[in-house]
């Protein structure tokens, strides 16, 4: 790590605050080899006690050099029955280090076309990948019931290997630490697997991360989530749900007139399934409703003539998709995405008369994995 302390505008004083992480980051490092017998085993499988096939009837994949950055250590401990895994970790976006389909990082649809909108709206932790770095620990007690606490800071100093490329004036700047947790529930029975848990995030973000002083825009994020799968021989049925509300403090957009209002809230819930034949065919389908208060100054839209048509993010979309794996390491795909409201409108989304579905696109698409 001495480039870091190497590094130009790189002071005395923010070397010392940034030792006790480099220490802890090294100790991880060096723990990770001498982690008995997870050394062969799947991060997810590690993690849940799960076979491989829970997670990788459609793998998320990996999203770029620059892109999802995750260090682990773990270990196990074992009491007459009973079995403990725990671990540190760290990454830089939030949910990231999660092993289900449910919550942002990892939601179907795993893949999009680069041309297709998303709602108008988002909870903070959408927002956060690569801009972020984390130091977290969890616990897996007797593959049922899991726990985990981290806390994320702006990814610049310390954090800056998991973030290369990010400028840190144009992505949401972090005030100080921001806490996030995660807990669930999870069993199985033959080749049924069932979790349900929660999870949440509290942020504070500057206004204008080019201007990191005065009050900031403080967030509070809860979410809800499920998923059950049915893991056969043959045929595999994957349903997932999510539900996340989020209250938003605008002490820091309302004062400067970027938000309309002082305080509001997005709701989100995301409803999907797949269903896999053998190890060639996977059909998906997913329901994406957001909703959330009127704030004219990030959702409004106007006609020509100046006239608000509206003022919410509300947007109902779905997904359609067809997975056709060729061989091993290439997969042939085929997506839909429709919307049937985009930001609260149902007609003239834009105020020049577009409608919800001329935001729809087909994406084909072939993928290969090296």
């Amino acid at each position: 790590m001495t480039h870091l302390s190497s590094r130009p505008g790189l002071n005395a004083s923010t070397r010392r605050r940034i030792q006790p992480f480099t220490y802890l980051f090294l100790l991880l490092c060096a723990v990770s080899p001498f982690t008995p017998n997870a050394y062969a085993l799947p991060s997810y499988a590690r993690q849940t006690g799960q076979r491989c096939a829970a997670c990788h009837v459609i793998p998320p994949g990996w999203k770029g050099v620059e892109g999802p950055v995750d260090i682990r250590a773990t270990h196990f401990f074992h009491s007459g029955n009973h079995e403990l895994l725990a671990g540190f970790d760290m990454n830089n976006a939030p949910t990231l280090q999660d092993v289900w389909n449910t919550i942002p990082a990892w939601t179907f649809p795993f893949y999009g076309s680069p041309q297709a909108p998303g709602p108008p709206a988002s909870v903070i932790m959408n927002t956060l990948p690569n801009a972020v770095g984390s130091i977290g620990a969890y616990a897996l007690f007797d593959r049922h019931f899991y726990g985990e606490v981290s806390m994320y800071h702006v990814g610049n100093d310390f954090f800056r290997f998991m973030n290369g490329g990010t400028a840190f004036n144009k992505v949401p700047y972090l005030h100080n630490w921001s806490p996030y947790w995660r807990a669930y529930w999870t069993t199985d029975k033959g080749p049924n697997v069932w979790m349900a848990g929660s999870f949440g995030m509290q942020a504070g973000i500057y206004p204008n991360s080019a201007v990191r002083s005065g009050p900031t825009n403080n967030f509070y994020d809860t979410g809800f989530d499920a998923q059950y799968q049915h893991l056969g021989d043959s045929r595999k049925l994957t349903v997932r749900a999510a539900y996340i509300y989020e209250q938003q403090h605008w002490w820091g957009s309302y004062p400067l007139g970027t938000s309309a209002v002082p305080k509001s809230n997005i709701k989100t819930v995301d409803i999907s399934g797949s269903y896999a034949l053998g190890d060639k065919w996977t059909f998906s389908a997913a329901y994406l409703l957001t909703n959330g208060t009127s704030n004219a100054a990030l959702y409004g839209v106007s006609d020509p003539n100046g006239n608000l048509l509206s003022s919410k993010p509300n947007t109902t979309g779905y997904t359609l998709e067809i997975d056709r794996t060729l061989t091993q390491n290439i997969l042939a795909m085929v997506q839909y995405k429709g919307f049937s409201k985009f930001n609260g409108l149902s007609n003239n989304i834009d105020g020049l008369g577009r409608k919800p579905y001329d935001n729809n696109t087909l994406w084909i698409n072939l993928f290969f994995a090296f």
